[in-house]
């Protein structure tokens, strides 16, 4: 391309044609004058050759107890992303399996994910979750599970002739097997001898025979971590003891909300009780296509017939009841909770029908705004529904934890500030829930149907 500049001054010889970025054929006749100065064009960015990381968004990670033996996961995160599931052992994360997640609102399961541990109570999960578009989120959720005390049963005949072999049953409640206890066996005056047992992986049952050579009570024991069974078996011609009664028994029931009380309650209550869990986690007395807690309550107490019930419902809440003369009541007003809490008082009546007591726990406060009016209208009715109650005593949870009124996540227990809630700041976290199964243990020895424990 060529460029002309023509010049008509002082009648001087127009500039010869030039090729740019070329020297002039002829150097001009006159000083050239210079061309305004233009800035140069500012080159494109160059994009960074190793660009951040987008932020890392939260999600919500849920676990369930409900099965016997074993932790399940679920984690509600963007559709057709897939999800990682861990557990935090120490500063080790293991890898506990993959799920891509299914339509919005949907939680994506990771049942049987651990089995239950007698060395490791409290564990503690994570979640990382690749969305689609490539944003990364993560969530964790922790609990504690029960301990041993109550996994293996003994049994074996009470009286045997002198000479006979023995054979011991021992069951494991958990059902998981995968593990060692040592069965210990003292002969009357003797010192106890013991060996090992071992339950293989998913083994629910094992045998242990001895010969009662000496006449007199030999006494079976097993060990395991909290586990401490003790069966006796009477040798030779004399009558049998009569054994210890069966200690009282507690149920503990409710949604997800009574997660691991039930592990502490057992802990707290020692031999003093056996703990009995019923979790029916998502439930609630007004939610839309759940299970009726009317008719749970009754297939409870007809079939366990516990001598005291802890209970804590009310986190799935705040849907519209249905009134006896046909009204539908809307959460949160007067209808609403003068009809939830009709449907209380006949839960409580029911379970307290065989001479039972009951301890109901009110839901904590809520970190969610968006929450409070549902949980406050809950306690409400709850503690309307328990006045004048035989038998019935409530455990003020949303007080003991918010004293205040207002949401506390941290509270300062022995110098240390702890958290009191797990990530989606409505239910507790282990230390929350250590808090307020002692308040269950406490209402329970004074007046809940226990006057003893440990």
């Amino acid at each position: 391309m060529f460029l002309v500049v023509a010049w008509a001054v002082f009648g001087a010889a127009p500039a010869q044609a030039q090729i740019p970025g070329l020297p002039p054929l002829i150097p001009p006749l006159f000083p050239q004058p210079k061309p305004p100065a233009v800035p140069p064009a500012s080159p494109p960015p160059t994009p960074p050759i190793n660009p951040p990381a987008p932020a890392v968004q939260p999600v919500f990670l849920g676990g369930d107890t409900g099965n016997v033996g074993h932790v399940t996961l679920g984690v509600l995160g963007p559709p057709a992303a897939t999800a990682v599931y861990y557990e935090r052992v120490g500063k080790t994360r293991v890898r506990l399996g993959e799920r891509v997640l299914g339509p919005l609102n949907e939680s994506r399961l990771l049942p049987n994910a651990v089995p239950w541990r007698c060395d490791r109570l409290v564990r503690r999960f994570e979640v990382d979750v690749n969305g689609p578009d490539g944003t990364p989120y993560r969530g964790s959720f922790s609990v504690r599970t029960p301990s041993c005390r109550n996994r293996f049963a003994l049994s074996a005949p009470r009286r045997v002739a002198r000479g006979k072999p023995v054979t011991v049953g021992v069951r494991d409640s958990w059902r998981t097997g995968d593990a060692k206890p040592r069965i210990c066996l003292a002969p009357p005056g003797r010192r106890a001898r013991c060996r090992k047992l071992t339950f293989r992986r998913g083994q629910t049952r094992a045998r242990y025979r001895f010969n009662g050579t000496r006449i007199g009570t030999w006494r079976v024991r097993l060990r395991l971590a909290a586990a401490r069974p003790l069966l006796t078996v009477e040798v030779g011609g004399r009558r049998a003891q009569a054994r210890r009664g069966t200690p009282p028994k507690v149920l503990a029931t409710g949604d997800s909300t009574i997660q691991g009380v039930d592990g502490f309650l057992a802990d707290r209550l020692g031999d003093s009780a056996r703990v009995v869990a019923r979790q029916r986690t998502g439930t609630g007395i007004s939610k839309p296509a759940s299970p009726s807690w009317l008719k749970a309550s009754r297939i409870q107490s007809s079939s366990l017939k516990p001598a005291a019930t802890v209970v804590s419902i009310g986190a799935n809440d705040g849907y519209p009841l249905n009134t006896p003369d046909g009204r539908r009541a809307a959460c949160c007003g007067e209808d609403w909770v003068a009809e939830y809490s009709r449907r209380v008082r006949i839960m409580m009546r029911t379970w307290t029908r065989f001479d039972g007591h009951v301890v109901w726990m009110t839901l904590s406060t809520p970190g969610l705004d968006a929450l409070r009016p549902q949980f406050s209208a809950v306690n409400t009715a709850i503690a309307r529904a328990a006045v004048a109650q035989p038998r019935v005593t409530l455990a003020r949870i949303d007080t003991l934890l918010s004293p205040m009124g207002v949401h506390e996540p941290t509270r300062l227990i022995r110098g240390k500030r702890v958290r009191m809630y797990l990530s989606d700041d409505v239910h507790l976290s282990p230390a929350g829930t250590a808090v307020a199964a002692d308040a269950v243990a406490a209402a329970l020895r004074s007046g809940g149907g226990l006057n003893a424990g440990r």
